[in-house]
């Protein structure tokens, strides 16, 4: 099944610093993953226009994950990127993941939008519309 995903340029000025959330840099750009959106200048995510809740660290995964969706990103390299300098178990990104599952309507049963690589880590599979 194929959502449909793209990041479109805000109406920010280009040249503008990108914005960071907890220690991870935000990019000011809205990514249009089918019928969601998630804006890195309003720092949120979106299901047909209306704001999804979710925690920071969720959105932080999630824009982490679509910036870097050409590729596996490990599970140590996400722990790093959410709770840097801290010790994290596997258990609480996993957690995690399964909230960003959920809030984009998916689960790890399906995982039609964040598949796990067993052992490795994971990756973003939506692909991005216009």
């Amino acid at each position: 099944m194929d959502t449909g995903a793209h990041a479109q340029p805000s109406n920010r000025d280009e040249r503008e610093p990108v914005r960071v959330h907890g220690a991870m840099a935000i990019p000011p750009v809205v990514f249009c993953l089918g019928t969601f959106e998630l804006d890195g200048n309003l720092f949120e995510l979106r299901s047909a226009g209306r704001r999804v809740a979710v925690q920071p660290k969720v959105l932080r995964l999630l824009f982490y994950l679509v910036a870097h969706r050409d590729r596996v990103v490990t599970s140590d390299e996400l722990r790093r990127a959410l709770w840097p300098g801290e010790t994290v178990c596997a258990a609480s990104l996993k957690r995690a993941v399964n909230a960003a599952r959920q809030a984009l309507g998916d689960t790890g049963r399906w995982q039609r939008s964040i598949r796990t690589v067993r052992g490795y880590g994971y990756r973003f599979v939506v692909t991005l519309s216009d």
